[in-house]
Parts: structure tokens; C-alpha cells; sequence
């Protein structure tokens, strides 16, 4: 069976915009509105979810693979096992608006997933009850309707004493707080910026930051500041830092793969880190300090195949003692959270892959709740400025909201919704709550390498979303993006300048490539029916636009002589390259034998990538060469020749992923930089001027902190 390419599904993801309304067993799910329903209930689903949903059901029982997945819905981008599993889920959790579930979706080890459909005729909302076994001997209709009449008449007291009530005593004041001010993000850089934590003064903020999640440190800033310190420098990666309630030292944890995590304390601001204790089994942990400061909190599993429970390190003993004992039979028990009067001990117990519970535990007597459930939801936990309410950020299926709770279990109290999603709280007594935030524009970096200089920001102050760049011979960079959901082509005179609009476009563009002569550029727009290529000059003019069919992708490049333009086409018997001459657009030809796809043109030397494998060859010489170690299948859009070096993502060593180069002739291979935020991305080009290699981060690793001010009303 031939394989994809990955940048075929990145020049054509699924456009749920375009996909027709269907039925699936009992639920109506309606892609253009984003909408799933049952009956009279309606759902909105996030586009990611929604994209999951009909590639699984174009599948139409068959397998889908996990690579074809990526293709289609995350336009071929190399992702996470996370960010497909939450997906993955969030469509499950859909089946459960009808009863019994409209669809199953079944896990294929180590191959994929595959959706079974039940019949409509089997299914009801599941918010309408089932029928009631009538009842052998009957009421006589007098009795029943004295009975009908007694309950209504008692509801009507209820309610009205009800009324009396809260006429008279009013709602609970600790729920009601307003966002009185906003700062989005507050800290935004290159880098990866999470876990927020306010200094008990409330004057300080640390987080931790770095190029991926592998890789981070503990940074310090001053609230009122505008930089930030470096407070850490281990080895491997520092996250979760926590700070003392005396606000005298912080508490991390590092994260070394294969190893459990380190728990370490630090005096602020210039205290020598030492290790205070060890995880029993896992590598990552969250903190949290227990109200005395003697000790710290955080989620461990006793054993392998044991859930997760929360535990207490004592800080000078060392000695650990358990404060939940989940049930075997589920996933365990996060994010450990106190209130600020010692009063409350929250977190949250996850029951299974989208089911989850939190739960508060009064300290005093060890009377706990659950004070809500979950379903689908991914929930952080902090408490009010005045410590009176628990407060959560929930981000559920395109919903993301801050939520106050009565710690009595009285009620809860949606305070803000937010357009971008939201992750860890922190709050101070002043009202500040900083929080991690997701979703922002992915800006466009050009890093130096073989330097530790930090990347510089080419789009700075623009709300731009680069996708795909290439650099002409003159420095001259173009870009394919978007700004919000509206697609455009940007241009900048060199490296540095302002960019500027070419063009609006209504489709997802890549595969951008300038001319040899840096007079015009081409590059792929996916059309109703297969693609479209337009070449357009500097000044933004359309002068001739290609048209190819559905079965046309991969990276695109010209000739020597600027007069064709190179495509890779799949067919019955495999991939190969075509050439469509510019003044015959409606005529192509093959150029190369099957098996050979992503074409690379330098000078006389033609460059292409063989199906399947890892490396670069030259194809020109009759006889193929490989002449680079690079790139993985999995990375083949990023990829570029610049002077006489081809660079490409090394993800051979996938603990160490690099931007790597070598001779156009092969030989030795240098590795020049550790690959940005250790994920493959589209935006890939080397400027000819410079040597600066532009990249921009994923956008499903894109996190921020924002802060806002909550103010009681």
C-alpha cells in the first residue's frame, strides 16, 4: 500500500465548512455549524473534533490509520500522542447524547481507530427518560388526581418558600466576582510559557519556560516589571514551581524521561537548589504546598498498573503519607489544591478517559463531596482572592470559562468566558489571577545557529499565523497565514522589515516557493476538486494559475529555467514527480520513475525524497544518490535547499530532534540546532543572506500566561 505524504493532508485537511450534514446512528451532526444533536439537544464541537468525527466516519467502517488521521485533521503536522488521544475522546464523549451510545469507536493497537455506527431506529436522547413499567394493579383516576393535585401544591410551597428566601438572605456573595481587567497575553514570548504561580505578596509571578516541554526553567518576574529572571538551570526539566506560604522559597519538580521526578526547594531569589524528596513512579508532578509550609503535595502511583493518589512529602523528614485512596478500577487522583484558611483540601479524581469528579474535603472532620462532575472536560483548580469559593478554569469542548464553586456545594457561578483556551490558575489576595492561555497567533522566529542568542520575532506586534515561507535569492521572504480565520499571503522586503499583505486568500495555503530568478512565487491552495497553484509576481498580481487533480501534493518546486513547475503525483502503481510547463498548464508529465516524491531543484541537480524512507536523494545523474541522512518521512515538508546545503528536520534521534544540514554532494552531516519546540511545523526556510533559519512553533504548543484582575461585585 502506498503511504501519503505528510504534506498531502497539510495542503488539504478536512474542511468541515465544505462537508455535507449526516446522520450517525440517531445523532444529526451538522460540520459547518460545528453542531451535533439528539432530538431537541444540541452540542457545539471544536473544529479539531469535528474534523476527527468525519474522517473517522468517511472511513465507513474500515480502519483509519493514525497517519491518515494526522493527515486529515491536523493537516500532516507531526502531533502528540495527547492532542490525538484528547480528540479521540472528546468524539467518544458524543456518543453519549443518545442512549443507548449512537457509536462506538474502537482502539486498533499500535494501527488506529474504527467507528461503529449503531442503528437509529435503537436511539433516544439520553436526557429523555426510558418508559416506566406500568404497574399491575392501577390507582383509581380520583386517587390519582388528589395525589397529582398534593404534589403540585407542595412544589408550589417549596418554590415559594424558596422565594421567601432568597428574597430575604440573597445569594451567596462569595461566588459573585467580575473580570475587571485584562491582560492577554501578560507574558508572550518564543518560548513555552506555563504553570503561573503569584507570590503570596503578591508582587512576584514564576513560571516555568523554555524552546519545548523537555526543556524548560524556572523564571521570576516582577508583577510591575516588564523582564524576567532566570532562577533555575538543571539539566533536564523544571516545572510546577510553588511557592512557600511564607513566600521565602519556591518548590519544583524536574522531569527526566525514564526516571521518577525530583521534588526541589529553593530560597527566592538566590538560594542554592536542594532535592527534598523523590516521586515513587512518576515522572512529571504538579506541587502544591500544605497550609504549615512543612510539607509538599502532589499526584504519585504507588505501583505499576495502580491509579495515581495524592501525597504528602514531608519537606525535613522526608517521610510520605497518602491523603486519597482512589478505587483500583480508575485513572486516580490531580491536581491537589488548598484553600488559603487550611479549611479545604480540593482535586480533582479522574473516573476514566473523559469522566471525571471534584471533589472538596473539610480538614477539620475529613467530610468530603463531590461538588461536580465532569464529563469531557479539562479542569485546573485555584481559590478565590478572599478564599472563600473554589475557582476552576474548565475547558470543555470549545467552552473555556472560569467558575467559582461554594465550598458547601451549594452552587456554582460561571465568571468569564474566554475565546482562547485556559489552563493552571494562580491567584493572589489583590484579585490577580494569572493563568496559562492557548490559541494565541504563532509568530514567525528567526533563530541564528550554533548560537544560544534567543530567536528574533520577524512579525512582531502583528496578529499573524505563519504556515508556510520561503526566502528569494535577495532575502526577500514571503509567507502563507492567516489572521484569525481569514488566509492571506504576506511579504518582507529582508529579514527584520514590516510584512505586508499581497493578498486575501479563502483556503489553507502552503508549499510556497519563489522562482530561481525571485521574480515570482508559486505555491498550493486546495481547490473544490484537487488543487489549484497560482504564480504571482512581487506586487502581488495572479499572472497564470495551475490547476491539478486531487491526486497532485508534496512539496512543489520550478526548474532551472523558471518555465515549470514540479508536483508529485500518486498514482496505482506509487508516487512519482510531474512537470507542468507554465504556457501548457493543462499539460503535465511524468519526469521520474514511481516511488520518488517532494522534488528539490538546485541549479541543474534535481533532489527528491524516496517514498518511505529516510533521506534525501539526487535523481539527476541517472543512477540515484543519497546524499542526505534527512528528513524522516514524518518531517518531509521540512526541508529546503539554501547555498550549497540541503537542511532538513533530523528526527532520527527522537530524544534529541535537530535542524541538521548537509553538502548538496553529501558527506558529513552537521547538526546546527536543537529542532524549535522539538516538533515539526510548516513555516521551514533559511535566509541566503544571513544563514538565520526561520521557524514557527506549532501551533497546538503555543501557551502563554495571561493575567486578569477579578473584582467581588
Amino acid at each position: 500500500m502506498n503511504k501519503l505524504p505528510r504534506n498531502l493532508g497539510a495542503s488539504r485537511p478536512i474542511d468541515i465548512g465544505a462537508e455535507p450534514d449526516f446522520s450517525l446512528g440517531g445523532l444529526s451532526v451538522h460540520p459547518s455549524l460545528r453542531e451535533v444533536g439528539a432530538g431537541d439537544r444540541r452540542e457545539s464541537v471544536e473544529p479539531r473534533v469535528m474534523q476527527v468525527l468525519v474522517a473517522l466516519v468517511r472511513a465507513e467502517g474500515g480502519v483509519l490509520s493514525r497517519d491518515r488521521l494526522i493527515e486529515q485533521c491536523w493537516g500532516g503536522r507531526l502531533v502528540g500522542d495527547d492532542a490525538i488521544n484528547s480528540s479521540v475522546a472528546k468524539v467518544r464523549a458524543l456518543a453519549a447524547l443518545t442512549t443507548p451510545p449512537a457509536f462506538e469507536i474502537e482502539t486498533i493497537p499500535r494501527v488506529g481507530y474504527r467507528l461503529h455506527a449503531r442503528t437509529a431506529p435503537e436511539m433516544q436522547p439520553s436526557n429523555v427518560s426510558s418508559s416506566v413499567t406500568e404497574p399491575s394493579v392501577k390507582p383509581k383516576a380520583t386517587e390519582l388526581r388528589f395525589w397529582q393535585g398534593a404534589a403540585i401544591a407542595g412544589a408550589c410551597v417549596v418554590a415559594l418558600a424558596g422565594a421567601l428566601i432568597w428574597r430575604f438572605f440573597g445569594q451567596d456573595k462569595s461566588l459573585e466576582w467580575d473580570v475587571v481587567e485584562s491582560h492577554q497575553p501578560f507574558i508572550g514570548t518564543s518560548l513555552i510559557e506555563r504553570y503561573p504561580a503569584l507570590s503570596p505578596d503578591g508582587a512576584m509571578l514564576a513560571y516555568s519556560a523554555g524552546p519545548n516541554i523537555t526543556s524548560r526553567q524556572i523564571y521570576l518576574r516582577i508583577l510591575k516589571g516588564d523582564s524576567s529572571i532566570q532562577l533555575t538551570h538543571e539539566t533536564y526539566d523544571a516545572v510546577s514551581p510553588v511557592w512557600s506560604p511564607d513566600g521565602r522559597s519556591i518548590a519544583y519538580s524536574v522531569f527526566q524521561s525514564g526516571q521518577p521526578c525530583r521534588i526541589m526547594e529553593m530560597q527566592v531569589p538566590s538560594g542554592a537548589p536542594r532535592e527534598v524528596g523523590r516521586c515513587r513512579r512518576l515522572e512529571r508532578a504538579e506541587l502544591a504546598f500544605d497550609p504549615s509550609g512543612q510539607a509538599l503535595v502532589f499526584s504519585d502511583s504507588l505501583a505499576a498498573g495502580m491509579p495515581t493518589r495524592i501525597v504528602k512529602l514531608d519537606i525535613e523528614t522526608g517521610q510520605v503519607t497518602t491523603l486519597t485512596d482512589p478505587l483500583k478500577a480508575i485513572q486516580g487522583d490531580v491536581q491537589p489544591s488548598f484553600s488559603p484558611d487550611g479549611r479545604y483540601f480540593a482535586y480533582v479524581r479522574l473516573i476514566g478517559d473523559v469522566r471525571g469528579e471534584i471533589r472538596l474535603r473539610r480538614l477539620s472532620d475529613g467530610n468530603e463531596r463531590v461538588i461536580d462532575a465532569l464529563h469531557d472536560c479539562d479542569i485546573a483548580l485555584a481559590w478565590t482572592p478572599d478564599g472563600k469559593a473554589l475557582l476552576t478554569s474548565r475547558a470543555c469542548v470549545g467552552n473555556y470559562t472560569l467558575r467559582t464553586y461554594a465550598p458547601d456545594g451549594s452552587g456554582s457561578r460561571q465568571i468569564m468566558v474566554s475565546p482562547n483556551e485556559i489552563g493552571r490558575l494562580s491567584v493572589n489576595a489583590d484579585g490577580y489571577v494569572a493563568m496559562e492561555t492557548a490559541g494565541g497567533h504563532t509568530p514567525i522566529l528567526a533563530f541564528k545557529p550554533n548560537s544560544a542568542e534567543p530567536p528574533k520575532v520577524l512579525d512582531d506586534g502583528s496578529e499573524m499565523s505563519t504556515l508556510c515561507a520561503d526566502f528569494a535569492a535577495d532575502g526577500t521572504l514571503v509567507v502563507t497565514g492567516r489572521t484569525g480565520s481569514e488566509f492571506g499571503v504576506w511579504i518582507a522586503d529582508r529579514e527584520g522589515a514590516p510584512f505586508r499583505k499581497l493578498m486575501p486568500l479563502t483556503r489553507f495555503p502552503c508549499a510556497i516557493r519563489w522562482s530561481p530568478d525571485g521574480t515570482r512565487f508559486a505555491f498550493l491552495e486546495p481547490a473544490d476538486i484537487g488543487f489549484d497553484i497560482p504564480v504571482v509576481s512581487r506586487s502581488g498580481e495572479v499572472l497564470t494559475r495551475l490547476h491539478l487533480s486531487e491526486k497532485d501534493s508534496g512539496l512543489l518546486d520550478w526548474t532551472a529555467d523558471g518555465k515549470s513547475i514540479l508536483t508529485t503525483r500518486l498514482e496505482k502503481a506509487g508516487w512519482r514527480i510531474w512537470r507542468t510547463d507554465l504556457v501548457a498548464p493543462f499539460k503535465s508529465m511524468p519526469i521520474t520513475p514511481y516511488g520518488w516524491t517532494n522534488p528539490r531543484v538546485h541549479g541543474s541537480m534535481l533532489f527528491a525524497q524516496k517514498e518511505g524512507a529516510i533521506g534525501t536523494w539526487r535523481l539527476d545523474t541517472g543512477v540515484p544518490e543519497r546524499v542526505a541522512d534527512g528528513p524522516t518521512p514524518e518531517a518531509t515538508d521540512l526541508s529546503t535547499i539554501s547555498g550549497d546545503r540541503i537542511f532538513y528536520a533530523d528526527l532520527t534521534d527522537p530524544r534529541h530532534p535537530a535542524i541538521s544540514a548537509q553538502s548538496v554532494a553529501g558527506g558529513e552531516k552537521k547538526r546546527l540546532m536543537p529542532l524549535p519546540f522539538g516538533a515539526a511545523n510548516f513555516t521551514f526556510a533559511v535566509n541566503p543572506k544571513s544563514g538565520d533559519i526561520v521557524f514557527s512553533p506549532p501551533a497546538d504548543d503555543i501557551a502563554d500566561i495571561g493575567l486578569v484582575r477579578l473584582q467581588r461585585r
